[in-house]
């Protein structure tokens, strides 16, 4: 088991530690580091040369100097880099199994059908060996050596007719007497391996024999262990999630309508409160302008009646222009009087010109009314120091008695307005009061029903057993499937029943136990692999042909040693030498002829006992299938039957939700993700050496699944973990996965990541 991870230099880690448990749980957000993780888990583990497309991926992300360790509880995990991604691990965004490439498959192959053993070429290749007609070279060789053989008894057969009309030879007989002896012994020794070999081949029936016998009470328990289980549920048996369903999503609503109105009331005492703020403010202000503005009505009175009048006086006033011309007629009089004739009277011109001249100054000269500015300076100075001492330290700035009196008026304006605002925020905060009223009653009521509606949903939980509706569902997902599991073994048990003939469970329990003592007190061997029954089979075949070869040969011999008794041993010339070459030439050609035949046989042998393996095969297709359905089924809601015809992803079969089947690649998203993570499960048990540690890391598993579907499997790596004991490590963005791991996992741990620009973890 993987104990602690150390990130000395890897991606954006730096001098990190990381503690695994049992079940470790790896929780952030996009950008957190989860995929870096998953990557030095993956080094760790696998170890990719660096020439190879794991090795070079690795060093373009994260460089040739990465650093980072894995310390172990116990042995050291190693596992094939196809085969992790394909078995041990769930990549992010990447569920499928590649059955159509990879060197694991034919390692899970191997480990699935008798060992390793290529049957379909293997019966081929024996087919072909076992033939006895056509040209191929063996059998051309047979027909040759058949030939020669009766050539050869032919000519041996001329010389014993020689020999038996002459005499025969003493030698010859005790040649074949040794012969025969030696045959004897071969037969005895053949005969003692084969009382061997059937009694280990009984003994293996035997042991099988028990194994069915155990699995039998096994079944037995199991049915038992689940009507416990049942009774434990009997509570959920009647399916409530409807109504469930339904008060759930009143409380939703409720809860929304409540919070809604929560809101609303929080923001209309809000807004009351700032309403009341402004009215204080207000009326402070008013107040304080209301003496000021008191004041300046007073001063304003004094003002319309106090203030300096302006004075009105009649003055002359001369054109000095037109005064200045009036001297030109007089002067003008006095030189005409002077330089006219006598005849003309001088009188007479300068009285005209006098009369001119006073015409003209009488228009020159006019009277007007001017108005004399009395002095206001004191009057003004008296106004500002009544206000100062009135406003409390106010300041008036103008300099004349209008802009005074429109300082004051000014004042007694922004009074009055200050009254108007003040009226008005009053009136709006009187409304908002109305509305903060009907709003904390609204509050008050949705409370009220949701309280109720909460109420009525325990209510409906206490009976059930259950505290919430997720534990509703959790154990009503646990019954249903429980149920399905034992009405399924309840039918292998009616089976088994049957087949032993017994009246009851309790009868079948007892017949099983007795007969399974009875065999472990007979059974003295160790059991073998199938491979090995198979290799024993072949093994009596060949001893009994080659026992049946031997008493021929025997009663041959001894035939000829008959014949030879009593012959004279005797010199006619080279006779005997060539009814001895003849002989030994026929028992060469014999042998070899008899190994021919032997091979044929044995090869037809080992062709039927390859052939009925690949027919075994089937059923462990079909045993496989069953264990993929069994993950897939508690994924998934209803019944889901899984069909795996070989190692191709066309011949493999699963069937929807409606019940009809379909290849894999025409499965919903979510569908597919989920069988292929049962796949895994599935033959990673299939292909796990016993004894050595078990690993499964998942990398956003669920990412294609709603939350129910990824809840059930939670639970299924939950019962996986519990039958099988195997660490597991995942990776989620989900924060919810955390708390349902927390929830199913006893010895968990978790870590949540963030999206910081460095992780620095100190050891």
């Amino acid at each position: 088991m993987i104990s602690r991870a150390l990130l000395k230099d890897f991606g954006r880690f730096k001098d990190a530690v990381f503690d695994f448990s049992p079940v470790t749980v790896f929780v952030g957000g996009n950008e957190s580091g989860k995929t870096t993780l998953f990557d030095a888990l993956f080094d760790g583990i696998c170890r990719p040369r660096g020439n190879t497309v794991h090795g070079k991926r690795l060093a373009a992300r994260y460089g040739t100097r990465r650093e980072s360790t894995l310390e172990f509880d116990g042995p050291e995990i190693s596992i094939d880099p196809e085969e992790f991604l394909n078995l041990n691990a769930v990549g992010a965004g990447n569920a499928a199994v590649e059955f159509s490439g990879g060197g694991w498959v034919e390692r899970v192959k191997a480990s699935i059908f008798t060992g390793g053993i290529d049957i379909g070429r293997l019966a081929g290749e024996f087919e072909v060996l076992a033939r006895d007609k056509g040209m191929l070279t063996h059998v051309l060789r047979y027909r040759k050596k058949k030939e020669e053989h009766g050539r050869l008894e032919n000519r041996l057969e001329e010389l014993k007719e020689r020999k038996t009309a002459i005499l025969e030879k003493e030698s010859a007989l005790r040649e074949l007497r040794r012969e025969l002896a030696a045959l004897a012994s071969r037969g005895r020794g053949i005969g003692e391996r084969i009382s061997r070999t059937e009694r280990r081949l009984e003994q293996q029936a035997k042991i099988r024999t028990r194994e069915e016998l155990i699995r039998t009470l096994a079944l037995i328990s199991e049915t038992r262990a689940l009507e416990a289980a049942l009774a434990r549920l009997e509570a959920v048996k009647e399916d409530r999630s409807g109504d469930l369903k339904r008060l759930s999503a009143g409380i939703v609503k409720l809860e929304a309508r409540s919070a809604a109105l929560a809101r609303e009331a929080l923001g209309a005492a809000e807004r009351l409160e700032a309403a009341e703020k402004r009215v204080a403010g207000k009326t402070r202000d008013a107040a304080a302008l209301g003496s000021a503005a008191g004041a300046a009505d007073r001063l304003v009175s004094r003002i319309e009646s106090e203030t300096p009048r302006t004075v009105v006086r009649t003055v002359t006033v001369w054109n000095r222009a037109l005064l200045a011309l009036s001297f030109v007629p007089a002067a003008a009089g006095v030189a005409l009087a002077v330089l006219l004739p006598p005849a003309v009277p001088a009188a007479v011109v300068v009285a005209g010109s006098a009369a001119v001249t006073c015409l003209m100054v009488f228009f020159a000269r006019k009277t007007e009314e001017r108005h004399e500015a009395p002095d206001t300076s004191g009057f003004i100075g008296r106004l500002k120091d009544d206000w100062r001492t009135r406003s409390g330290g106010g300041e008036l700035k103008s300099s004349t008695v209008e802009g005074l009196h429109g300082e004051l008026l000014a004042v007694r304006s922004e009074y009055d307005a200050a009254e108007r605002e003040l009226a008005r925020l009053r009136e709006e905060r009187d409304t908002l009061k109305s509305e903060a009223g009907r709003a904390a009653a609204d509050k008050a009521l949705g409370e009220s029903e949701l309280s109720a509606a909460r109420s009525l949903l325990q209510k409906t939980l206490q009976p059930l057993g259950v505290g919430s509706v997720e534990e509703y569902t959790a154990r009503r997902s646990e019954y249903e499937h429980l149920g399905k599991d034992h009405r399924r073994k309840l039918s292998e048990l009616e089976a088994e029943r049957n087949r032993f003939h017994a009246a009851d469970v309790n009868g079948l329990k007892a017949e099983c136990e007795a007969r399974a003592a009875g065999l472990s007190a007979e059974i003295t061997d160790e059991k073998e692999t199938e491979a090995g029954m198979n290799l024993l089979r072949g093994e009596l075949a060949a001893l009994r042909e080659e026992k049946a070869a031997a008493s021929s040969k025997e009663a041959s011999v001894r035939s000829l040693v008959d014949k030879g008794e009593g012959e004279v041993k005797g010199s006619l010339g080279n006779l005997p030498e060539e009814i001895y070459d003849a002989e030994q030439a026929l028992r060469r050609c014999g042998r070899e002829l008899f190994e021919m035949e032997v091979d044929r046989k044995a090869a037809a042998m080992v062709r039927d006992i390859l052939e009925d393996m690949s027919r075994d095969t089937d059923d462990v297709f079909i045993e496989l299938s069953g264990d993929i359905a069994r993950y897939f089924e508690g994924m998934l809601p209803g019944g889901r039957h899984v069909s795996v015809g070989s190692f191709k992803a066309g011949d493999i079969e699963v069937s929807d939700a409606g019940g009809g089947r379909r290849p894999i690649e025409h499965l919903s998203t979510g569908t597919r993700d989920a069988f292929h993570l049962a796949a895994r499960l599935a033959l990673t048990l299939r292909s796990h050496k016993p004894g050595a540690p078990g690993l499964i890391v998942l990398d956003e598993p669920f990412h294609s699944l709603d939350r129910p579907r990824s809840l059930r499997a939670l639970e299924v790596l939950r019962a996986f973990h519990d039958a099988h004991g195997w660490q597991i490590a995942l990776f989620s963005k989900e924060e919810y996965l955390a708390g349902e791991m927390e929830r199913l996992f006893a010895k968990l741990r978790v870590h949540r990541l963030t999206a910081a620009t460095n992780h620095i973890y100190p050891y």
